[in-house]
């Protein structure tokens, strides 16, 4: 019961805190900022979508870095286009496939980790009907936890599938970091970026 109580708490937190976001995402560009402490390069940077293009901002002390990846392979580096070839063009393509293709499913996650967040809210709105069970004959504190725990097991089972997810979300980060790599070692204007 025990757990119960915590999984209670936990889907009421995230219903609660998942509202804002579910009220906003009318918008049609999105920001998020990085930080990561295993590499400092990251922070200070955020990345915008914006009809399709991809905007990298960065910023450190008075210098700002702009860069922008399009939907149709184009590369541009502080307002200035950088002119590629066939490889560093299809680089460029993927980089922009990849992130995307992150975000979509970061997105996806997030939708299932709301409504996972509400089925917790709902189980707890449960577990006070169940209460008033308890004044029949017929229902005992035993037959609440069961049904309650079996409604539990239900959205446990739900948030490791999601959790599955997560980590694949976390591989393609990585094999995205190893493109970037490929980006800095194949297009100079990149590499002269210290923090791409």
């Amino acid at each position: 019961m025990k757990n119960l109580k915590l999984a209670l708490l936990i889907g009421l937190a995230i219903s609660l805190a998942a509202a804002p976001i579910l009220a906003r995402d009318h918008l049609s560009s999105r920001t998020v900022v990085i930080t990561d402490d295993e590499n400092d390069r990251w922070e200070r940077t955020s990345f915008d979508l914006d009809k399709g293009a991809i905007i990298i901002t960065h910023r450190e002390d008075r210098r700002r870095d702009v860069v922008e990846v399009g939907d149709d392979s184009t590369l541009v580096i502080n307002g200035e286009e950088v002119k590629l070839n066939e490889r560093q063009k299809a680089l460029v393509g993927e980089f922009h496939v990849s992130c995307m293709d992150i975000y979509e499913s970061a997105k996806k996650i997030g939708w299932e980790g709301a409504k996972i967040g509400v089925d917790g809210a709902k189980l707890g709105f449960q577990a006070i009907g169940c209460v008033f069970k308890l004044l029949s004959p017929d229902y005992d504190s035993d037959d609440m936890e069961r049904e309650l725990e079996r409604e539990a097991a239900k959205i446990e089972a739900k948030a490791d599938i999601l959790e599955m997810k997560a980590d694949r979300i976390e591989e393609m980060a990585n094999e995205l970091e190893d493109l970037t790599r490929d980006m800095r070692r194949a297009i100079p204007e990149i590499d002269a970026l210290d923090w791409f």
